[in-house]
């Protein structure tokens, strides 16, 4: 009786560690997805952020030269 109960605590130690590790490794493959996601997210809008303020430019030097032209 004695050793199957030592046996029975390794058996529960073996499937708490296996479950252990399994929800670690589902983790980090949620946690390095979502990080992914958010990096794809950040470069569309960076990306963005760039045209629109390059839009900007264009306009304000289009603007300018209007102006100018208009003066001369």
């Amino acid at each position: 009786p004695e050793m199957s109960r030592g046996l029975g605590d390794v058996y529960k130690r073996q499937v708490l560690e296996y479950k252990e590790n399994k929800i670690r490794k589902e983790t980090s493959e949620h946690v390095d997805r979502r990080i992914k996601a958010l990096n794809t997210s950040l470069q569309e809008t960076l990306k963005s952020f760039e045209r629109n303020n390059l839009n900007r430019e264009l306009t304000f030097f289009y603007e300018e030269y209007n102006f100018l032209m208009k003066e001369e």
